[in-house]
């Protein structure tokens, strides 16, 4: 009877260890496997490309130093939605860069002439974010596709907003001068 025990313990450990392994496998071949079908990723590589519009407007509206965000943002997007994959540097650098052109964008909003605008449509699009992942994670890619494309959309018409107005210099954003204000009474 122990010796029977000893073997079903065995044999538990042995389909542990088979688990671990699938678990591992399946690991590295979710690297490989893309987020979206062909016809998804190509459409928002498609999508991608409204990015120029707010490159060239920032650059039509003499704000050059506005321009690098939403070019970059284009070039790391039309590389990473050629094939989009889990855990890859593409993913990365996308991801990445997209978190800090919204971190200097919304820094840079602050006071500007259409800051109401700029915030209403960034807002939109951070919606069709949060729901296009929703939907992603039910498995329903069409629709998650399709809000990923707001995001571009909605996302680009909120940075023509901010572009087309008078912008503080980044030393008199109302953020800024909070915070020497803050400093110098630390001092004091």
């Amino acid at each position: 009877m122990e010796q029977c025990f000893l073997e079903q313990e065995l044999a538990e450990l042995e389909k542990i260890k088979e688990n671990k392994f699938i678990n591992e496998e399946s690991e590295e071949q979710k690297e490989e496997v893309c987020i979206y079908e062909p016809c998804q990723y190509n459409y928002l590589w498609y999508t991608s490309w409204l990015f120029l519009t707010s490159t060239f407007y920032s650059i039509y509206q003499a704000k050059y130093a506005f321009a690098i965000w939403p070019g970059g943002i284009f070039i790391t997007s039309l590389n990473y939605w050629k094939k989009p994959r889990y855990n890859t540097w593409e993913r990365t650098l996308d991801v990445g860069y997209v978190y800090s052109s919204i971190a200097y964008n919304f820094f840079r909003g602050v006071g500007c002439q259409n800051s109401y605008k700029f915030y209403l449509y960034f807002w939109i699009a951070f919606v069709c974010y949060l729901l296009s992942n929703y939907n992603h994670r039910q498995k329903r890619l069409y629709i998650s596709a399709l809000l990923h494309s707001m995001v571009h959309l909605f996302g680009n018409i909120s940075t023509i907003y901010l572009y087309s107005g008078e912008i503080h210099d980044a030393w008199d954003n109302p953020i800024t001068q909070r915070f020497f204000l803050i400093c110098e009474n630390l001092v004091d």
